[in-house]
């Protein structure tokens, strides 16, 4: 007797192959509804999905949810080339926050060997320990050299736990209003195209606090479209 976990599945599958049928047949207004039902209702898309539908959007003009499906896809498979195509595109629609930078550039690295740098760092603290108490036990080492031990632990879990990548929002509508403050009273600081990119620092309510370059600004969170933070 199939769980209701094997029904799920076995009904995103469906939909999968239904999609995929008319994405084969170039009829992509209906795949992408497909992919997006998938997507934002079951959360199961795929790495291919997710190509496909950023493909479509991109066939449909509709480059906003193009570059979104682009980034979503770059926190599954981290990679330069994508992050060029994402830069290639926002240039060609004269888009703003998308640029692959220095600090985009380690991001994405340390996205890629994440887990092979925490194997590695335990590896080493957990040498490190073994060697302090070794040595510790055959003959009374300094206080400093403990302290060393206890600074390289904290310096790895703020590189492993608290450094993350800014979350990205993408601007989803034209003549989006960007706020000094979380009120729609508050004096408007910029109005905004879809498609240019921002920062998210935090969030008040309906509100998104972001980052317009070094300025501080706030959003409506039904304006944009909204990455999930990475780690």
């Amino acid at each position: 007797m199939l769980s209701l976990q094997d029904v799920a599945g076995q009904i995103v599958n469906d939909t999968k192959k239904r999609a995929d049928a008319f994405f084969y047949q170039q009829q992509y207004p209906e795949a992408l509804s497909l992919y997006e039902e998938i997507f934002e209702q079951k959360g199961k898309a795929s790495e291919s999905m997710l190509l496909k539908m950023a493909y479509i959007t991109e066939r449909l003009q509709d480059y906003p949810k193009a570059i979104y499906y682009l980034y979503c896809y770059q926190q599954r498979l981290p990679n330069r080339e994508n992050l060029l195509y994402i830069e290639e595109l926002a240039n060609k629609y004269a888009l703003e926050g998308h640029d692959l930078t220095d600090r985009s550039y380690f991001y994405l690295i340390y996205q890629q060997y994440y887990t092979i740098l925490v194997g590695v760092f335990t590896l080493i603290c957990l040498l490190l320990f073994y060697t302090f108490v070794i040595k510790n036990w055959q003959q009374r080492l300094p206080t400093r050299y403990g302290i060393v031990i206890v600074l390289i632990v904290l310096i790895g879990y703020v590189l492993f736990n608290v450094v993350a990548l800014p979350q990205k929002a993408i601007i989803a509508e034209d003549h989006t209003l960007l706020m000094q403050d979380a009120s729609s009273g508050a004096p408007i600081i910029e109005v905004l195209s879809k498609g240019h990119g921002l920062e998210v620092s935090g969030q008040q309510d309906v509100w998104l606090e972001v980052s317009r370059g070094a300025q501080k600004a706030y959003v409506k969170r039904s304006k944009v479209y909204l990455l999930k933070p990475i780690f």
